[in-house]
């Protein structure tokens, strides 16, 4: 195994955060989707709380510009306090056992993004990488974390990162992983690297359940996944029933958690 690029100390990830995030801005050649922070807001403010939550980080200062009113309801800490005392804060609530491997899984992302030509026109490209975080509660939960480079309106269109942070059910024994979801002219990849492999959810789930779940990354309803698979409606939402139940989850908001995390199994 690679040893680890650092032990437990915050400045330095934090440091080689901001560079990480430097990286996947330039792979992008300036293609970045520009966001307006009062719809946001205005959105976030008539949402009932659920297990996503988002947040807004300028990527120049790595200070908060926004954290959704679900964080509370997710992780049980307080906005204001996390606001506050800023990014440095929340990353010392990551198991210090994983800040290494999300070094070494964002060094290959980036690796990957700036050997290709760069996003190009009409590209959407967001990331995902999962980690375990304490909560209130002192309890390690899993995180899954999709992130996209924005420019912001209300910041003369400053460069952040707009990050929506679904909380799953910490029994589930998930690796480290990070994954570039690339959508282009109608079709979808996932590019996805991982630390150290790991075969138990793998070993939960069947062939079949596995096909289903590819779909359902693609946001293909069960009608559309029983056609594409020559199954009925009935028996897909079974699979889907299935599927919650293996791997411990309560809400499809977890699942879709961990379909924006691909990385358990080999297709």
């Amino acid at each position: 195994m690679d040893q680890p690029l650092f032990s437990k100390n915050y400045e330095a990830f934090l440091i080689k955060t901001k560079a990480f995030f430097n990286d996947l801005i330039k792979s992008h050649n300036n293609n970045l989707k520009y966001i307006r922070i009062k719809n946001l807001i205005d959105s976030d403010q008539v949402t009932p709380y659920h297990s996503t939550f988002f947040y807004v980080i300028n990527a120049n200062t790595l200070s908060f510009e926004y954290i959704g009113s679900s964080l509370e309801y997710g992780i049980g800490l307080k906005s204001d306090v996390i606001r506050k005392n800023g990014l440095h804060f929340f990353w010392k609530r990551i198991h210090p056992e994983d800040l290494d491997d999300l070094l070494l899984v964002w060094k290959k992302l980036t690796d990957y993004l700036l050997n290709q030509e760069g996003a190009e026109n009409g590209e959407h490209i967001t990331y995902t990488w999962n980690y375990r975080f304490k909560n209130k509660n002192e309890t390690y939960v899993n995180i899954v974390e999709n992130v996209t480079p924005v420019r912001c309106d209300a910041l003369h269109e400053t460069v952040c990162m707009l990050s929506y942070c679904t909380v799953i059910n910490s029994e589930i024994n998930m690796k480290v992983t990070a994954t570039a979801n690339i959508i282009n002219n109608n079709t979808y990849e996932k590019i996805s690297f991982s630390n150290t492999p790991d075969n138990q959810i793998s070993s939960k789930i069947s062939r079949r359940e596995k096909d289903i779940i590819n779909l359902l990354a693609l946001h293909l309803s069960s009608k559309e996944i029983g056609d594409k698979l020559c199954i009925s409606t009935n028996t897909v939402n079974t699979h889907r029933r299935n599927i919650i139940k293996k791997l411990n989850i309560a809400s499809t908001g977890e699942l879709i958690g961990i379909l924006r995390n691909k990385g358990y199994w080999s297709n």
